[in-house]
């Protein structure tokens, strides 16, 4: 499974935009429920988790993609 900010990242993509650090911002709190987008401050609506999840295959391609390099 891709992680959140690759998903993040092909959706900005897909949006024109491209990852900043001072406009999102994830966390994982340790609590078991994983990785979220903890504030957001782009011109266009944060990402569902629906959304998110169309992003799956193309953002584990890019994973994998940078592990073999």
């Amino acid at each position: 499974m891709a992680n959140l900010k690759t998903k993040v990242k092909k959706y900005l993509e897909a949006n024109s935009k491209t990852w900043d650090n001072t406009k999102v911002s994830l966390q994982n709190d340790s609590d078991g429920k994983g990785d979220y987008i903890k504030s957001w401050s782009y011109d266009i609506p944060e990402p569902t988790d629906e959304q998110l999840a169309t992003y799956e295959s193309s953002a584990q391609t890019e994973e994998n993609n940078n592990a073999i390099r």
